[in-house]
């Protein structure tokens, strides 16, 4: 799944979508994510799955940066496995993939 169909179905919701944004977190932190939603459900953080899919270690990487910011995980990937839908709800990731759209 690529940056430019998911930033055109969240936008396509009515969020502002912006890229490679770096986010200051209250502690002064400062983390760079590839892409940044804000709108009627608030701030969406979105991270991408690479080739291999996601495992959990990259959702609970996810959660940390967009808890540390004030947003809400997303991970974009073309599938997930059960056991990722399952890691993703027991850790408040929400997933994105091909069929969502």
């Amino acid at each position: 799944m690529d940056l430019d169909t998911v930033a055109a179905y969240y936008r396509g919701k009515g969020y502002v979508v912006r890229d490679g944004v770096r986010v200051a977190s209250p502690s002064g932190s400062e983390h760079k994510v590839p892409l940044l939603a804000e709108g009627p459900l608030g701030s969406l953080v979105i991270f991408f799955g690479d080739f291999g899919g996601v495992d959990g270690p990259e959702m609970g990487g996810a959660r940390k940066v967009a808890r540390e910011i004030g947003a809400t995980p997303v991970l974009a990937a073309d599938t997930f496995s059960n056991q990722d839908r399952q890691v993703a709800a027991r850790l408040g990731v929400v997933l994105l993939d091909t069929a969502a759209l």
